[in-house]
């Protein structure tokens, strides 16, 4: 977008390549609609998460054209190379993106505010397991900037190597709860997690 007249920004006719959904809650998959009939990929899990999230009337048009399975699958986006391969832990339908070789997308299995602070992970999958699997193959790509779905790039490798870590930590502690049916409190969870993580509020939801 430029500025136009007024400060009013005006398209300069750029159209999408294609879309990789990295999974369908609202905040990252609604604007699909704008885009109008371009290709699409997205995890062969996506169905519960689209449902849940998307009125019965808007699924079909939402819903991938191409489906990424247990398998990386490499394609060609607006001249980049781009390997989705399935990060299931924060929804079932996750994927992670490695762009040219250089940078992961990690999707919302990686949280942070704007200034770099790490936020606790949002676990929707199930078993919580799942998003610890996902974390631990993040350390494949250690030497690569991470891209979290929120928040600010982390492009120190030892600051990467922590933070999964850390991340590991918090859902191991609550995966182990949840295997004998009880709950644990927050700071029983983040006991081995330095620094600790912000954004609490849904931790309950966690290990339920």
């Amino acid at each position: 977008m430029h500025e136009g007249r007024a400060g009013l920004p005006r398209a300069l006719g750029a159209r999408p390549a294609g879309a990789a959904i990295s999974h369908y809650h609202d905040d990252h998959a609604d604007g699909l609609s704008l885009l109008g009939g371009i290709e699409t990929w997205g995890s062969c899990e996506f169905a519960p998460t689209l449902s849940l999230c998307f009125p019965a009337e808007r699924r079909a048009s939402l819903a991938p054209m191409h489906l990424v399975r247990g398998e990386p699958e490499t394609l060609r986006l607006g001249g980049r190379r781009v390997e989705l391969f399935p990060l299931p832990g924060h929804s079932p339908d996750s994927l992670g993106a490695v762009i040219d070789g250089k940078t992961v997308y990690a999707a919302d299995t990686l949280l942070f505010s704007n200034a770099g602070e790490p936020i606790l992970p949002s676990v929707h999958a199930r078993p919580v397991e799942l998003h610890a699997q996902s974390l631990k193959r993040l350390r494949d790509f250690l030497d690569l900037t991470f891209v979290p779905g929120h928040g600010a790039p982390v492009t120190e490798r030892s600051l990467r190597e922590a933070d999964l870590a850390n991340r590991i930590a918090y859902v191991e502690a609550i995966a182990a709860h949840q295997c004998k049916g009880a709950g644990i409190s927050l700071d029983e969870a983040e006991a081995a997690c330095d620094p600790k993580f912000i954004g609490h509020e849904w931790h309950a939801e966690n290990y339920r």
